[in-house]
């Protein structure tokens, strides 16, 4: 969201239409809402300051006026960039990775801290990087086979073998995973952005620098994928944010100018477009195994049972399982986390900001079972144990 578009509305200056229409943005924007709530308190500040009898203006020139005006501004400004940097400076960090490695490019748990992937293709072009697939021009009979490192020309349909996945590298950093027998059409945009349809079986798109537009045949599943990793599934027709920022093209122009957002860490099913609604995957349901075969030697992602009160259903891991855990607190303070008996750690949490954390679950203790203290609100929590090649 526009941060004019913002603060004009918390200062109550935009028309009933359009200040409804942000309002129901905010309500599926979790990061929006958050920057709302800095800038609401940056104002409250410093309408307070405004309410001490030194402020109180006197006569004055319309020069002297439009400058104090002027510095009023530059005041909200000052204390909302100040309330910004406050929240996310690095006495307390948001995502803490440790170790400090990027595995995948799916998952949250795969990628490192500041949520780098790997591998990266800064080019122009399409690249098969693992795998093998069958490509036809779009609207052709003909098709021929490609095997890793070979060059995919634009305007096509892909065909994932059915020995395997298949990993594609796309322009500007972007990534495209197969599953075995899956087909899709790439075509590139006039504003250069990749457009991916999804014809049969499913298939995993990863943002590098620009969007990728999404649909799946058949269905009213029009999306934009802003950033992050989206799963597409033609037998269930659906689409699953795994991470990052994807938007449904709706049709109620009023929801978000058209567009609709699905949170992270939740699946939207098709014939939704006219009232959009998601809920939450469980990862051990999307049967990833082709997508972990392309990448380690061994790899899973299974969901963390909570008995409730901020307490697990007991846990058998290893060394070397490690904890991906996404809280969302509602306000700030201390948070402890342990493994069984274990002395745990604590974490500082910001209120009404996302906090992320992946670690070996045996450094918090020795099991069973893991507790949150105070119970924060947990939007994701996963056990994620990894051999790679």
């Amino acid at each position: 969201m526009k941060r004019d578009r913002l603060v004009d509305f918390l200062l109550g200056e935009l028309p009933e239409e359009q200040a409804q229409a942000v309002a129901r943005e905010l309500d599926s924007d979790p990061a929006a809402a958050a920057e709302r709530d800095r800038y609401r308190e940056a104002i409250t500040l410093l309408r307070h300051a405004a309410s001490d009898a030194t402020w109180e203006p006197k006569r004055t020139s319309g020069r002297v006026l439009a400058l104090r005006v002027a510095v009023a501004a530059a005041a909200v400004l000052v204390v909302a960039f100040g309330l910004f940097w406050s929240h996310r400076g690095g006495a307390v960090p948001d995502r803490i990775f440790e170790p400090a490695t990027t595995y995948g490019a799916l998952l949250p748990e795969e990628v490192g801290a500041d949520g780098s992937f790997q591998p990266t293709h800064a080019g122009d072009g399409y690249r098969l990087s693992a795998g093998h697939i069958t490509s036809a021009a779009l609207g052709a009979r003909n098709a021929h086979a490609l095997k890793p490192g070979a060059t995919i020309v634009e305007e096509s349909e892909l065909t994932c073998a059915a020995e395997g996945g298949a990993r594609i590298d796309l322009p500007h950093g972007g990534l495209l995973f197969l599953r075995p027998l899956a087909t899709v059409q790439l075509r590139r945009r006039p504003d250069g952005h990749v457009a991916l349809r999804l014809v049969a079986g499913d298939a995993a798109t990863v943002v590098g620098s620009q969007p990728i537009h999404l649909a799946v045949d058949d269905t009213d599943l029009l999306l934009t994928q802003t950033t992050g990793a989206t799963l597409l599934r033609r037998q269930p027709s659906d689409a699953i944010c795994l991470r990052g920022l994807l938007r449904l093209h709706t049709e109620d122009s009023g929801v978000q100018g058209g567009r609709w957002t699905v949170r992270e860490g939740e699946r939207l099913p098709a014939a939704c477009a006219q009232e959009p609604q998601s809920d939450r995957m469980n990862v051990e349901t999307l049967e990833l195994d082709w997508y972990f075969n392309l990448l380690y030697k061994s790899a899973s992602s299974r969901n963390v049972k909570w008995k409730g009160s901020g307490v697990s259903e007991p846990i058998t891991a290893t060394d070397e399982t490690l904890l991906y855990l996404r809280l969302e607190p509602k306000q700030s303070g201390d948070c402890t986390i342990t493994f069984g008996d274990g002395p745990g750690r604590t974490f500082k949490l910001v209120g009404s900001h996302c906090f992320e954390l992946r670690v070996p679950i045996k450094s918090l203790g020795d099991g069973p079972a893991l507790r949150i203290t105070p119970g924060f609100a947990v939007k994701q929590s996963r056990l994620f144990d990894v051999k790679q090649r």
